[in-house]
């Protein structure tokens, strides 16, 4: 055998050192391989845990708990959530570990919607999808949609590392991909049956619930049919004692109406009567009225001058006398021809009205220098000449009724309220004590007797023209303020019965 050289022994030690070092490096890899195959013998086993135990689960909450845990324990994640999507594609957080309060917005569901279901992916920085997931506060993660048997996307798992969890854990590596999609196939066949076995659960309670509400609606329906049979006997009683009453009430209505039917008639030849015996009464009066007044002339005429004092003071009384009886005959006259049906009624124009009057009281309205002023008027359904006696009334107590360092002023205006048209007299008189208000409108009743002249009929006169224009006429008034009358009479013209 011949000598190595010692160059030869430094080249066999230098391939020693290396099959060495080769064989130590295929130890390791020997080493690592075994190490992944443990890992994934792991996986394995717990994938086929959690497989068995998924599908116990008493609900979709509990369901929801199991599959994060069992994703941290099988992948070695730090933080996990269980999103599902709805029908719109927005997103909810079902189940989370170590991401309490992350939100989903659309921005994140729409950015993964194009993924295929069971399509797993690790995004890191630099991933053109790795916004969403810096969105939600992780540095890296791996994401994969859950399939709900179908094409169609029911919701995704996402799992991974803050920057701060990627100081204790190993990055992501591509080789947990198929692993991550097998757990996410399971979890979408799990999640789908559980759907389907609560839908199931659902409607058997559905139906069991409407099964007892049935039974309770038949056993309430039978009590309300007593209840109701009870009582439609005890109102078929009532009915029967109501239906007695009211044939009795009929009755006694009938015969009522008949005898205020009766009363009616009666009144209407009472009153057509008195109407008619006033006009005669007072038409007759005049005569023997005339009479007295010539002879209290001729008196006058051929003793006057014999008379004393006293003597013409009382002939002066019987002249007052006279005249007052004479005015009294004559409103009296005016007051019973109010419902004459010989009244001509048509439309008139009643600034026309207002013009008249004013001739009329031309002398009256000089010597008192009254101020007379009117709005624009309308046109009514009337009697012409029942509307110059009813306002000449009101203008003349106006006048009549103002003190006299004082000038009358009277306004005259309208306005159309509730199909009616209301003409207001305003003047600014004595006024009228509030308590003869409920006097002013009866026969006979004179004010102011021994001030100012009259027979108390003006305004009775003025009461019973409105009514028989089918109107009514009231008044407000303040002592030493003045008097507001007003007449209301419809504002459609309609023929006057």
């Amino acid at each position: 055998m011949s000598k190595l050289s010692y160059r030869e022994l430094e080249e066999m030690v230098k391939d020693l050192q290396a099959k060495v070092e080769k064989g130590i490096i295929v130890k390791q890899n020997l080493i690592d391989t075994q190490h992944e195959l443990d890992a994934d013998l792991n996986r394995l086993q717990l994938l086929q845990h959690y497989s068995a135990t998924a599908l116990g689960a008493t609900s979709l909450q509990a369901f929801g708990e199991l599959t994060v845990e069992h994703l941290v324990q099988i992948f070695n994640l730090a933080r996990v959530a269980f999103i599902t999507l709805n029908q719109e594609g927005h997103g909810m957080v079902f189940s989370q570990f170590g991401m309490d309060g992350m939100t989903v917005s659309d921005f994140f569901c729409r950015t993964f919607s194009d993924l295929g279901p069971n399509d797993s992916m690790i995004i890191k920085s630099g991933h053109p999808l790795f916004e969403p997931v810096k969105e939600v506060g992780l540095k890296e993660a791996i994401v994969c949609m859950i399939s709900d048997g179908g094409d169609v996307c029911s919701g995704m798992l996402i799992g991974g590392y803050t920057e701060e969890d990627l100081s204790y854990y190993e990055p992501l590596e591509p080789k947990i991909n198929a692993a991550f999609a097998l757990m996410t196939n399971k979890v979408g066949a799990v999640l789908e049956n559980l759907r389907v076995n609560e839908q199931l659960r659902q409607e058997v309670e559905e139906r069991k619930q409407a099964e007892r509400a049935l039974m309770a609606s038949k056993a309430d329906l039978q009590e309300a049919k007593d209840e109701l049979e009870k009582r439609v006997e005890a109102r078929t009683k009532d009915l029967s004692h109501t239906n007695e009453l009211l044939e009795q009430e009929i009755e006694d209505r009938k015969r009522i109406e008949m005898q205020l039917a009766e009363r009616a008639e009666d009144l209407a030849r009472s009153n057509k009567d008195l109407e008619q015996f006033a006009y005669v009464a007072s038409h007759d009066l005049k005569a023997p009225l005339r009479n007295i007044f010539s002879f209290v002339q001729l008196l006058e005429k051929h003793f006057g001058n014999s008379l004393n004092e006293d003597g013409r003071e009382y002939m002066n009384f019987v002249f007052s006398g006279v005249n007052q009886l004479n005015r009294l005959i004559d409103d009296l006259l005016q007051y019973s021809r109010v419902n004459r049906s010989d009244t001509h009624f048509g439309q008139i124009e009643l600034h026309e009205v207002i013009e008249a009057i004013c001739q009329n009281l031309n002398s009256l309205i000089a010597s008192r220098e009254a101020v007379i002023t009117c709005d624009p008027l309308p046109d009514i359904y009337a009697s012409y000449s029942q509307m110059v006696q009813l306002f000449q009334n009101l203008i003349s107590n106006a006048i009549k009724f103002t003190p006299a360092n004082k000038k009358p002023r009277i306004h005259i205006s309208s306005k159309l309220e509730n199909n009616e048209c209301i003409i207001l007299v305003q003047d600014n008189g004595i006024g009228i004590k509030k308590n003869y208000h409920d006097k002013v409108f009866s026969i006979f009743q004179r004010l102011h007797p021994t001030e100012y002249d009259g027979t108390g009929i003006g305004l009775s006169i003025c009461k019973k023209i409105v009514e028989r224009h089918k109107g009514r006429i009231w008044f407000e008034s303040d002592l030493g303020k003045g008097t507001s009358f007003y007449i209301a009479v419809p504002a459609q013209l309609e023929k006057i019965a």
